[in-house]
């Protein structure tokens, strides 16, 4: 994309929309995944570097408290709503009611914000309608797209959704893609101008993600040392793609399948329990919960190969953390997953969304004889060396700077101080 030749302006406060997605949430659990992560990890980054920022989502069973100090000017504030537990596409009724109660939160408050930015449409909904109402840049992050989403799978995405993207394209002053790929969809789409968007890259936590011995954490886990494993984690939704990895699993010999993801009476789980159950592999498959990024690590490097079967991904947040633990990665060859996973050198990319496909990779990736897993593993810890958290941070506040340099900067905000 463009760059512009400007001086950094100077950034105090920031409002995060994220109606469906509180980064107090487990990712994997009902629509929690990788934006929850992101989040929850880039806003303390941009507090270090002097930033307020207020995280607005809704209330839901788990976190009432309107406000929560996650630390010492970073909040996540939950708008309350009569249903907490309604469903991202059943809550579009909801969005003027959500955009008035910030508002006039942001009115009592009297701190003021120098930007608002957006994540996913239907927070772009409250997003543009804010940053209009306070005069000041709106920008938005998609994370994944209507459009993009019915190309890769057979699946009709609401038409309100692709009517509120491409208008929100239209009125933002910044869109923000994870990969030049997804920009380029972005352009194409909505027939945008270039300059109008900007790449930051997703991003792992490299001081939580790192390699362990597979032989220790197996044991901790109690995870078999003769066993081949082959890792799944995220949400447990069809367009993710689980139950491709069940069907391909009856035919890698010696292996387990172990699936991170869903609650204990998710409906993706039962789901794929009864899956499990009618192909005749529950002994070749191991359900696991959505649990805290903390726990991951192990399971990282507990495993062999992580699957991530995806029919599209705008971020594969999973597959960084992954590769920075050491694990080769098979994933559909699609999205962001292409420059994640370099085929036949970090892991394979499958181009067919067939399970034969990948107990094809799976069986050659651990066969006894194929020593291009420890190679594999080598590649994908380097890789990773250079995709830390900052970064993106980064490239956020140069996009940021661009929008309040082109807009001006707003007078009524309040510094923010350490």
């Amino acid at each position: 994309m463009e760059t512009m030749d400007l001086q950094i302006q100077p950034i105090r406060r920031i409002a995060f929309i994220s109606i469906h997605g509180c980064p107090l949430v487990v990712p994997g659990e009902g629509s929690a995944g990788g934006m929850n992560v992101y989040l929850k990890k880039i806003a303390p980054l941009l507090v270090d570097r002097g930033i307020c920022v207020d995280i607005f989502t809704k209330s839901h069973e788990s976190q009432t408290l309107e406000r929560n100090y996650l630390r010492e000017n970073l909040r996540v504030i939950h708008v309350p709503v009569e249903d907490h537990e309604l469903e991202k596409e059943k809550f579009l009724p909801s969005i003027p009611f959500i955009t008035e109660w910030i508002k006039s939160f942001a009115e009592q408050e009297q701190f003021g914000y120098d930007l608002v930015h957006s994540h996913y449409w239907l927070s772009g909904l409250v997003g543009e309608s804010i940053a209009k109402y306070f005069a000041i840049p709106h920008a938005i992050t998609y994370h994944t797209i209507g459009l993009v989403k019915e190309s890769h799978y057979d699946f009709e995405e609401p038409n309100e959704r692709k009517t509120a993207e491409a208008s929100i394209s239209e009125t933002a002053d910044k869109i923000m893609a994870f990969t030049a790929e997804e920009a380029g969809d972005i352009q194409n789409l909505f027939s945008v101008p270039t300059k109008k968007i900007s790449i930051a890259q997703g991003g792992v936590d490299l001081g939580l993600f790192h390699p362990s011995d597979p032989t220790i954490v197996r044991r901790a886990l109690s995870l078999g040392d003769d066993q081949k494993i082959i890792l799944y984690v995220g949400r447990l939704d069809p367009f993710k793609g689980p139950d491709i990895l069940l069907k391909s699993i009856a035919e890698v010999p010696r292996a387990v399948l172990v699936i991170v993801g869903g609650a204990k009476d998710d409906d993706g789980k039962k789901w794929l329990q009864k899956l499990s159950v009618d192909l005749g592999i529950q002994g070749k498959v191991i359900f696991l919960s959505a649990m805290p990024q903390e726990f991951l690590p192990s399971y990282y490097s507990a495993a062999d190969i992580l699957a991530i079967p995806s029919y599209h991904e705008s971020f594969g947040l999973v597959g960084l953390e992954a590769m920075a633990c050491g694990t080769p990665i098979v994933a559909a060859n699609v999205g962001s997953l292409r420059t994640l996973v370099e085929d036949g050198v970090t892991g394979f990319l499958i181009n067919e969304q067939k399970h034969s496909a990948y107990t094809q990779a799976f069986n050659r990736l651990l066969n006894e004889q194929n020593h291009s897993l420890h190679s594999m593993r080598e590649a994908a810890i380097n890789f990773v060396a250079t995709k830390g958290w900052e970064q993106s941070v980064d490239q956020l506040l140069t996009a940021y700077s661009e929008m309040i340099k082109l807009k001006g900067s707003n007078p009524k905000v309040v510094s923010c101080v350490a």
